[in-house]
């Protein structure tokens, strides 16, 4: 167990936090990536959206300004660390649907998933992070 949090850890703050680092977003618009938003060729993503929670509802909705509708060039390491992320979430979803169904969902399916392609609540993304953060013993990460 100590391990996989430790992987999970590692992957969260590679992935996610690299992702953050390198398009200034916030984390509802990373929740509501989607692989379509990504041009890992070229090194580009697209904001189109932002995840929120209401009334006990997770939903998408527009960014929250008009600026907030971009597409922000990638550094190389945010490259690098999302096709890490990309590969291990191919393996996942193969382990649990299969190879080809793990290529249709993943397709267009959210970039950081739960468990199996599903939305992350985004206060229990902050939630789950900060416990795997604390468990492994890293240092805290400000989101």
């Amino acid at each position: 167990m100590a391990k996989a949090s430790i992987a999970l850890t590692n992957s969260l703050r590679s992935g996610r936090r690299t992702t953050s680092s390198g398009t200034s977003s916030r984390r509802g618009e990373l929740l509501a990536l989607r692989w379509s938003d990504v041009d890992l060729a070229v090194g580009r993503v697209s904001v189109q959206r932002s995840l929120e929670r209401v009334e006990g509802e997770i939903r998408t909705k527009e960014p929250k300004t008009t600026r907030s509708r971009r597409t922000v060039a990638l550094p190389m390491f945010a490259v690098v660390a999302l096709r890490v992320w990309r590969d291990d979430q191919l393996k996942k979803l193969a382990a649990l649907f299969g190879d080809l169904e793990a290529r249709r969902r993943q397709k267009d399916g959210a970039v950081f998933d739960r468990v199996a392609g599903d939305l992350w609540d985004p206060g229990a993304f902050s939630l789950a992070f900060y416990r795997l953060v604390r468990r492994a013993k890293l240092p805290a990460i400000r989101s």
